[in-house]
C-alpha cells in the first residue's frame, strides 16, 4: 500500500486566516480597471490614429492657415504706401511760391499721373494678397473639416471595437452610461479642437508675428515702445488657456457622471420606482450637475478675468504708441526720416498683431479642451484586457 500523504493547515485562530493564505488572497483581488478621468495627451498623440491622407490634409491646412496669417499684415504696408503717396503735400523741395501758372499746371499733371500709377499699383497688390489670403482660408477650413470628421469618424470605431473586446471586469468598474457619453460628447471635443480651430491656431499665430516683424522693419524704437506690454498680454493668454484646460477637464468628469446617471435611472426606471428611489437618484444627478455647474462657472470667471486683463494691456500699448509715434514724427526717436505712412504701419501692425495674440486663446482653448478629451477616449482604445476576445493566439480545439 501506498502511503497517503496528509496535508496540515495551520488553525484558524480568533477568526483570522493564516499570514500565507491571506496573501493569497491578496493576490486575488481584482484589479481597478476603470480609467483616469483626468489628463491630456500631446497634439502629436492626438493625430495616433491618422493615415497618410490625414497627414496631407494636415499639412495643407497648416500651410493654408500660416499663408492667411502672413497675408494680413501686408496689407498694412499698403495703406502706409497709400498714404504716402497722397501725402505729396509733405516734399519740402517743392518751391510753388515763385513757379509760373503753366509750370504749376503741368506739375499738377505730372503728380496726377504719378498718384494714379502708383495707386493702381498698390490696389493691384492688394487685390492679389486679398485673393490669396481668401484661398488659403479656404484651403485650411475645408482640409480640418474633412480631417476632424475622418479622425472622428477613426476614433468612434476603434472606440467601438475595443469595447466589444474588453473583459466584464472592465465593464464591473464602470458607471453605467459613461462609456456612451466618451464617445457622444469626447468625440465631439475632439472634432472641435482639430477642425477649423486647428487652423485658426496657425493662422492667430503667423499674423502677430508677421506684423512684429513689419513694424521693426520700418521702426525699431516705436515697435519696442508698444511692445513693452506684450510680456503682460502672453501672461493673461495663458493664464486663460490652462484654467480653461483645467476647469473643463474637471466640469466634464461630472458632466459624465451626470449622463450616465440618468440614462441608468431611464432605463431602469420600473425598479427604480419600484424601490422607491426616485428621489435618491434625482439628489445623486443633482450633485453631479452642481458640481460640473461650479466647474464651467468657475472656467468662465477665469476667461473672463484673462480676456478683461489682455484688453486692459491693449489699451496700455495704444496708448504708449500713440504718445511715442509723436515723438518719432519730430525726428527726436532712434530712427530718422520716418515717413507718417511708416508710422501709421508700424502703429497699425504692432497694435493689430497684439490684439492678434488674444485670438489664440479660443482655439488653443479648444485644443486644451480635446487633448484632455482624448486622453480618456485614448485609454480605453489602447487597454489590452485579460481575457481578449478577439485575440486567436494559444491552443485551439
Amino acid at each position: 500500500m501506498q502511503d497517503n500523504k496528509q496535508t496540515t493547515q495551520e488553525p484558524v485562530q480568533n477568526g483570522e486566516l493564516p499570514l500565507d493564505d491571506m496573501s493569497k488572497l491578496e493576490d486575488t483581488k481584482p484589479k481597478d480597471d476603470k480609467p483616469q478621468e483626468t489628463g491630456s495627451v500631446s497634439i502629436i498623440k492626438l493625430f495616433k490614429y491618422s493615415n497618410w491622407v490625414d497627414y496631407i490634409l494636415l499639412f495643407v491646412g497648416i500651410f493654408g492657415g500660416l499663408a492667411v496669417g502672413i497675408l494680413n499684415p501686408l496689407i498694412i504696408m499698403i495703406m502706409g504706401d497709400v498714404f504716402d503717396t497722397f501725402n505729396v503735400s509733405s516734399d519740402s523741395s517743392l518751391d510753388l511760391s515763385n513757379m509760373p501758372l503753366e509750370q504749376q499746371n503741368i506739375l499738377n499733371h505730372v503728380i496726377f499721373d504719378s498718384v494714379t500709377s502708383s495707386v493702381n499699383t498698390l490696389i493691384l497688390r492688394m487685390l492679389y494678397i486679398t485673393l490669396g489670403s481668401t484661398f488659403g482660408k479656404f484651403l485650411y477650413r475645408f482640409c480640418f473639416f474633412i480631417l476632424s470628421e475622418r479622425i472622428g469618424l477613426k476614433i468612434r470605431k476603434l472606440y467601438f471595437s475595443s469595447l466589444l473586446r474588453q473583459d466584464s471586469t472592465f465593464y464591473d468598474s464602470q458607471e453605467t452610461g459613461t462609456l456612451t457619453s466618451h464617445i457622444s460628447i469626447d468625440v465631439q471635443n475632439i472634432q472641435k479642437g482639430i477642425s477649423q480651430n486647428f487652423g485658426l491656431l496657425f493662422e492667430a499665430i503667423a499674423s502677430p508675428i508677421t506684423g512684429y516683424v513689419i513694424g521693426f522693419v520700418k521702426c525699431w524704437d516705436l515697435s519696442l515702445v508698444i511692445l513693452s506690454i506684450a510680456p503682460f498680454m502672453i501672461l493673461g493668454t495663458i493664464f486663460m488657456g490652462s484654467s480653461t484646460k483645467v476647469t473643463r477637464s474637471k466640469g466634464d468628469v461630472y458632466d459624465s457622471k451626470a449622463g450616465a446617471i440618468a440614462e441608468e435611472t431611464l432605463g431602469s426606471i420600473r425598479t427604480v420606482q419600484s424601490f422607491n428611489q426616485e428621489k435618491a437618484f434625482s439628489e445623486i444627478y443633482s450633485q453631479n450637475v452642481k458640481s460640473a455647474q461650479k466647474w464651467f462657472v468657475i472656467g468662465g470667471h477665469f476667461l473672463g478675468i484673462g480676456m478683461g486683463f489682455v484688453m486692459f494691456t491693449i489699451f496700455c500699448s495704444i496708448t504708449l504708441g500713440l504718445f511715442y509715434g509723436t515723438v518719432v514724427l519730430r525726428g527726436d526717436g532712434g530712427m530718422k526720416n520716418v515717413t507718417a505712412g511708416a508710422i501709421l504701419v508700424v502703429f497699425m501692425s504692432n497694435v493689430i498683431s497684439t490684439m492678434s495674440l488674444s485670438k489664440i486663446s479660443m482655439p488653443a482653448s479648444a485644443l486644451a479642451i480635446s487633448q484632455a478629451s482624448a486622453y480618456k477616449i485614448y485609454q480605453i482604445i489602447d487597454r489590452i484586457p485579460d481575457i481578449d476576445a478577439t485575440n486567436t493566439e494559444g491552443l485551439k480545439p
